[in-house]
């Protein structure tokens, strides 16, 4: 049986964003090493030594700063298997009434994908409808840690941004010399350029960058992301916006983990009834159980669409306010249909809960 481990380091002070995987191979004296920037193909070496070498590569390794990483080498590796891209799975067993509602999964499901790969490191493999970090899917537990991590910078924020407006000039984070140099004018005379000057940053400000700088080398070890210069506090977790894009990596994570969940469970269910009634074929048991269908009816359509009307706001934009409902949809999930029927039956008194916009 083969063994593999990858290990990460994240250093501002060094500009180190690198991983290093090793994976004992089933000859069991066979090693393979991986290695390079996050973000590349790395390079790759070849040992044999079998464990002993295994275990003295990932020692050595720990010993100069590396970490554990939190990634689930693959899917394949959380005991389950995705044959097709989820998507298309989605679109196959969905039940719809109609093609516009079968449409309006397919685009919503395609914005959500450009959405999240836009702004983030992440990306969506197409071969099987999941969504990625650089080096693969990050373990639930690390995805928990990681959102934590980023509630913890929020905290930070707003009071670097108001030192970092006050001490603009500040080096902030250790940075590569800048040297200065010479011009040759027009009449062969020489101008000497200084390098430009930085200044020390407060104690205060230093003593922010050193808490945020910590979390973020933290969050990048658990959540790897293609952090071309970890000195450039642009490409790192110190705005808002930074934290939201990276809660928005997360958030697909988790919905990529909770994906692989629903598929562990029903290649259960399709076991155990292989395994209780073998001869029986039927239907396999679906993923998405769920169905969607557009109201045709005019006096619904008229109720949502005179709610959606009376609930605008100014505050809410220009975009907003000039909308209009243009289709009405009606979504059952079978977990919670029949729950809700059984108190709609018992309770009466159903009432519409509108949200607005």
């Amino acid at each position: 049986m083969s063994q593999k481990h990858m290990l990460i380091q994240f250093s501002a002070d060094n500009n180190n964003n690198k991983f290093y995987s090793v994976e004992l191979y089933e000859d069991q004296d066979t090693v393979i090493v991986r290695y390079g920037r996050v973000g590349s193909l790395g390079a790759e070496h070849r040992y044999s030594g079998g464990a002993r070498k295994y275990e003295s590569l990932l020692r050595s390794k720990r010993n100069k700063g590396y970490k554990d990483s939190m990634i689930d080498d693959t899917v394949d590796g959380s005991s389950v298997k995705v044959q097709r891209n989820v998507i298309d799975t989605a679109l196959q067993e969905i039940k719809y009434n109609d093609e516009a509602a079968k449409e309006l999964v397919k685009t919503i499901s395609e914005r959500n994908v450009h959405k999240i790969t836009d702004n983030t490191s992440i990306t969506f493999d197409a071969s099987d409808g999941l969504f990625k970090t650089p080096l693969g899917i990050v373990k639930r537990e690390g995805v928990e840690k990681a959102i934590e991590l980023l509630g913890e910078i929020e905290k930070f924020i707003p009071s670097f941004t108001d030192m970092r407006s006050k001490e603009p000039d500040a080096v902030i984070i250790k940075e590569l010399p800048v040297r200065g140099g010479t011009k040759r004018k027009s009449d062969g005379t020489q101008v000497v350029h200084d390098a430009p000057k930085k200044l020390p940053p407060s104690i205060p400000l230093a003593m922010i960058v050193s808490e945020i700088m910590s979390l973020n080398e933290q969050y990048f070890v658990i959540i790897p992301n293609k952090v071309k210069n970890a000195r450039d506090i642009e490409g790192l977790l110190f705005s808002q916006k930074a934290v939201d894009e990276q809660r928005t990596t997360c958030d697909a994570l988790l919905d990529t983990l909770n994906l692989i969940d629903d598929l562990k469970e029903k290649k259960l269910k399709e076991e155990d009834k292989d395994k209780t009634n073998p001869e029986e074929g039927g239907d396999k048991p679906s993923t998405f159980s769920v169905e969607i269908e557009t109201i045709e009816d005019k006096d619904t359509f008229k109720r949502i669409s005179d709610l959606f009307e009376s609930t605008k706001n100014k505050l809410h934009g220009r975009f907003n306010t000039s909308a209009r409902v243009i289709r009405v949809y009606q979504v059952k999930l079978e977990s919670q249909q029949s729950p809700f029927e059984e108190s709609q039956e018992k309770l009466g008194n159903v009432n519409l809960l509108w949200h607005g916009i």
